[in-house]
């Protein structure tokens, strides 16, 4: 692969699903092109040279787009996503399936997309090449990253920004959620992915009562200690399972499930579309059995605090 014919083979990251597409570095912008390619194949070996206009640029791709694609696929037309560098707000180097291959880019229109390259050093030399294009107006308010989680080049600009996002957030300048949305960006999360999945906590621990009362400490939930330490009860089963723990290939753990997965998040999702669809991706084409799936605010958060040794789950940013 070479960067400077600027087009790259790429995949595109939507939930569980990936998508071949080709992103293209030209003159004044960046361009996502989905190809409906059956696989993977080696970067271009052409320049890109779209038009000046964004409806001949959005043609001229369609059409060598058209050209790449396989002919079964009998796609008529291709999604494009258009960035002008100067609409570029934020570039971050990404982990998927823990490998250090993908990027993400967010743009002031509200558009973002993930995508995966073929391996850590041509996703460097895209983000490398793609940084110099982009003209960033002014540090104190634009954001990228050049490592898979942080902010900014250095640790000092990345604890500048948490920081700063505290600060806002302190005196209202920021709300609850986007400051959560904030520090799930800093942790490297993201919306097109659902092994990256943004992450909310549990804010109540009172589902039961007729009228809520703010004023009483028990009903929230401690943000000081995870799910699975919310009751005194089960703390004491995990932190015993782990004292009597012996298995030569096994290590010692706590918890022996994660607070945010494909699976929750699906099930918490899974009345609403595209979720219920990468659901039954998920399962096989087949809902799961009536008990396992979500139904009870209450239930799940008793399951996850309180009532199971296999169930420490936090919310998703639909709950806020």
């Amino acid at each position: 692969m070479c960067i400077r014919d600027r087009r790259i083979n790429c995949e595109r990251i939507s939930g569980i699903d990936r998508t071949d597409a080709i992103f293209l570095m030209c003159k004044h912008g960046a361009y996502l092109i989905d190809t409906g390619i059956g696989k993977r194949k080696d970067a271009i070996d052409q320049e890109a040279t779209p038009s000046s206009t964004s409806s001949s640029i959005s043609n001229s791709v369609q059409e060598a787009a058209r050209g790449l694609a396989d002919p079964r696929d009998r796609v008529v037309a291709y999604q494009v996503w258009e960035w002008p560098y100067e609409l570029m707000l934020q570039i971050h180097k990404r982990r998927y399936n823990l490998q250090p291959v993908a990027m993400e880019v967010f743009a002031t229109d509200g558009t973002n997309q993930l995508m995966t390259f073929k391996d850590t050093t041509t996703r460097d030399q895209v983000y490398s090449r793609l940084h110099r294009m982009v003209s960033w107006p002014d540090t104190s308010a634009f954001m990228h990253s050049s490592t898979e989680c942080g902010l900014a080049i250095i640790k000092d600009a990345r604890d500048m920004w948490c920081k700063k996002f505290s600060s806002d957030w302190a005196n209202n300048r920021l709300s609850n959620f986007e400051y959560i949305m904030l520090l799930n960006t800093i942790a490297g999360r993201t919306y097109n992915d659902l092994t990256q999945y943004p992450v909310f906590p549990w804010i109540l621990a009172d589902y039961s009562s007729q009228h809520l009362d703010l004023t009483n400490p028990a009903s929230f939930r401690d943000l000081s200690k995870p799910m699975g330490a919310q009751s005194h009860q089960r703390t004491e089963m995990f932190v015993a399972r782990y004292q009597e723990w012996y298995d030569t290939e096994v290590p010692k753990f706590h918890y022996g499930t994660h607070y945010s997965s494909p699976g929750i998040v699906l099930s918490y999702m899974i009345r609403l579309s595209p979720f219920t669809e990468q659901f039954l991706k998920l399962q096989g084409g087949r809902f799961d059995i009536p008990d396992r799936l979500f139904y009870s605010i209450e239930e799940s958060w008793k399951s996850a605090s309180i009532d199971s040794m296999a169930d420490v789950k936090e919310l998703t940013p639909k709950f806020f």
